[in-house]
């Protein structure tokens, strides 16, 4: 059971991410991918 995605990513900038059967906020979630997204890889 795979994830099916609209657009295919570049795997040279783009990273992903899933939480399952974990409760979490919405606005806990969007501060953790804003600070996810300011990061660099290396």
């Amino acid at each position: 059971m795979g994830i099916n995605y609209s657009i295919d990513a570049d795997p040279e900038t783009t990273a992903k991410a899933m939480l399952r059967e974990r409760r979490m906020s919405h606005k806990h979630g969007k501060e953790i991918a804003r600070e996810i997204k300011g990061m660099t890889a290396g």
